[in-house]
């Protein structure tokens, strides 16, 4: 089961679904914890996830979630030199400030009959697109590493 914690529960429905789809693309059967488990109004707590997990036979639970968010300022210029049938010439255009935002998450695997911490790892990224781009990102990096690693089995019905 995939679970993600996020700021709207558009985007949590977005990274769920797409990382359990990716899963299924390798073999592995994935479960968006949005289409199964109570509706955020309600308190998800482990005790709500792990008796939700037992009665369904689920083998592990993913959980990504944001660390921090980094904002970075720096001036930037667009200045260079020219070069025409005169001579070399400089031309210099003003200089404007530039944000760089690199996102920092968590993702963990759990063994879920024992609760067993299997697998962990924080990723960054730089300057995102929007955050789908960021689900994204996230799920492909983290199904690589766990497919390298040889944690994700194909288990598919």
């Amino acid at each position: 089961m995939v679970i993600g914690f996020a700021r709207t529960e558009d985007l949590r429905n977005y990274f769920e679904s797409n990382f359990a789809r990716d899963l299924k693309e390798v073999g592995v059967k994935g479960i968006s914890s949005a289409s199964v488990l109570p509706e955020p109004s309600k308190q998800l707590t482990r005790e709500t996830v792990l008796a939700w997990v037992r009665d369904q036979g689920v083998e592990a639970v993913l959980t990504t979630r944001l660390i921090n968010t980094d904002r970075q300022t720096r001036e930037d210029s667009l200045g260079g030199d020219l070069y025409s049938e005169r001579g070399p010439r400089s031309w210099h255009v003003p200089t404007e400030e530039v944000t760089f935002t690199t996102f920092h998450l968590e993702t963990r695997l759990y063994e879920a009959s024992s609760g067993r911490l299997v697998f962990r790892a924080a990723s960054a990224t730089g300057n995102p697109v929007s955050p789908g781009s960021v689900a994204l990102a996230v799920i492909d990096a983290m199904i690589g590493e766990l497919s390298e690693r040889r944690i994700l089995a194909a288990r598919l019905p």
